[in-house]
């Protein structure tokens, strides 16, 4: 079973939305829940094929378990960093008080992962995990 996870904060709408829709969507082999993040150990896998990420940028503590997760399996290659492009994707707001841009948006979403394809619209921008330009 490839299973999605979604971390986050506060949030009462958006994590059981996608949860939600993902699994309706009934991909064979595919479901996605909340991760549970408690008593872990470093080193241990996650468990996860995907990790949709919503409140690292506010806890650190969660960007050490992302990184744990990356090396364990997520992404299948230990010499990969969670923000290489491929690895790393986020949508929504650039968080510019952190990245610089001054520009907002009233979401952002994270997502680490392995081998994505990426369309915009009617144009792919990724394949396998390789950008396309």
């Amino acid at each position: 079973m490839k299973k999605i996870g979604i971390i986050f904060g506060m949030e009462d709408t958006f994590p059981g939305a996608v949860v939600a829709r993902i699994n309706e969507m009934k991909a064979a082999g595919v479901a996605a829940e909340f991760v549970k993040i408690g008593g872990i150990k470093m080193a241990e896998p996650s468990g996860y094929r995907v990790i949709i990420d919503r409140i690292s940028h506010d806890i650190a503590f969660y960007r050490a378990y992302l990184k744990n997760a990356v090396l364990r399996g997520v992404m299948g290659n230990i010499l990969q960093d969670e923000k290489i492009p491929g690895v790393h994707i986020a949508f929504g707001d650039p968080l510019g008080a952190y990245t610089g841009p001054t520009w907002t948006s009233t979401t952002h979403i994270d997502v680490v992962g392995t081998r994505f394809d990426v369309w915009v619209d009617d144009g792919q921008l990724m394949r396998q995990g390789e950008f396309l330009f």
